[in-house]
């Protein structure tokens, strides 16, 4: 049998704060639910729950694909808010949450960290978006690959939450920390296009960490694409704050 240790970093499964059983005939106190008791109303909502939860690579894509599915289909703000548990769970796959087996880690899985941070831009309701928001904002600040990064940012951008300048910040501070001999040119696009979007659904913003890093790129080491579109959204966010 093998062997595995689990270690979590970030809340993953557990309790949902101010999610209770009402309280039955004799006013017992009140307790939380649990995950698994939550999902028991929502047939597809378990479905991704129990695939989320498997070991298996496949099994997590399937749950990331489930959850797509039921917000194409529509799904209520509280049911939307239960899937963004379960999306941040599969976003730290390998990198907050960590599973291995004889010291070496299995569960590191880019490409379902990159789908579940691209169902998190397709949330509507406002609670969830909110959610979301933070937690594209933990993967800037924990993942390592450029990939999902750069969908992590470019969901930001679809978001276009940026409250207290929280999101803009953030972006920025991905983009800074790269490789300044050896960026990624697709971050880096992804960031400006992002920035944009947050401007045009704020009707802009004075974020000066934002600005220096698209000024940065205009001027950097990547390709003309890229420049050129940093240098265009300078201008369009000096254009629009005045």
């Amino acid at each position: 049998m093998k062997r595995k240790s689990v270690l979590i970093i970030m809340l993953g499964f557990g309790l949902v704060p101010g999610m209770a059983f009402a309280q039955n005939p004799k006013d017992a106190p009140k307790r939380e639910e649990s995950i698994e008791e939550l999902y028991l109303s929502s047939p597809g909502l378990r479905i991704a729950y129990e695939a989320a939860r498997s070991d298996e690579r496949e099994s997590k894509l399937l749950a990331v694909s489930q959850i797509n599915e039921l917000i194409d289909e529509g799904m209520s703000a509280a049911d939307e808010e239960k899937a963004t548990v379960i999306l941040r769970d599969l976003t730290a796959q390998g990198t907050s949450v960590l599973i291995r087996e004889k010291r070496k880690l299995v569960n590191y899985f880019p490409d379902v960290r990159r789908e579940a941070c691209r169902v998190l831009a397709s949330l509507k309701s406002e609670g969830a978006r909110k959610n979301a928001e933070k937690v594209l904002i933990e993967v800037l600040n924990n993942d390592d690959d450029p990939i999902v990064k750069s969908q992590a940012v470019y969901s930001l951008g679809l978001l276009g939450l940026n409250e207290n300048g929280e999101a803009s910040r953030a972006i920025a501070h991905a983009l800074e920390a790269q490789d300044y001999l050896a960026p990624n040119d697709n971050l880096a696009y992804s960031g400006c296009i992002a920035l944009e979007k947050i401007a045009k659904a704020n009707k802009g913003f004075n974020d000066a960490s934002s600005l220096r890093i698209l000024v940065r790129i205009a001027q950097g080491n990547y390709n003309r694409t890229v420049k050129e579109k940093a240098l265009q959204v300078v201008k369009e966010i000096r254009t629009g704050s005045r």
